[in-house]
């Protein structure tokens, strides 16, 4: 259901985007409406599809965790490849996130390890398995640097 998008809007997304639980009264407050007309455009946007809520975690509460992002080249541009790839690398438990790219890449994904020795087992015994899969690379995430803006389309 497509619908328009207006100023508030935006600036109601932009504010959910850094703090998706933020109290709604604080929320009105910060929009200049009152909490009925403000949980009326949460739904409408919510019902468009335009909001999902996830519950971030604090990283820094699990001191050994290793977040990596694996760029991947498959074996070949046929579409059924593709499909292949996406429904053995959804089933993976450390997987947060699947992006199909453009350039020398065909995937960029992001996997939360609890430990090195996660992410270990993971390169030896589970991404190697993955028949699909001609070249991979990894890099961890040194730092992350939290975002206070963000853009609203």
């Amino acid at each position: 259901m497509a619908i328009k998008i207006d100023e508030l809007d935006q600036r109601l997304i932009s504010i959910l985007q850094l703090d998706c639980q933020i109290n709604t009264k604080v929320l009105a407050g910060m929009l200049n409406i009152s909490q009925t007309p403000l949980r009326k455009r949460i739904n409408k946007l919510k019902k468009a599809g335009y909001l999902n809520y996830y519950v971030g975690i604090d990283k820094s509460k699990f001191p050994n965790a290793v977040a990596t992002n694996i760029g991947v080249l498959l074996n070949d541009n046929r579409e059924g490849t593709f499909f292949n790839f996406e429904q053995e690398i959804s089933k993976l438990e450390s997987i947060t996130n699947i992006q199909r790219v453009s350039g020398k890449l065909d995937y960029q994904l992001t996997f939360l390890f609890r430990d090195k020795n996660e992410k270990e087992d993971f390169l030896l015994n589970q991404i190697t398995q993955i028949s699909e899969i001609k070249i991979f690379h990894c890099e961890d995430v040194l730092k992350e640097i939290p975002q206070s803006k963000f853009r609203v389309l």
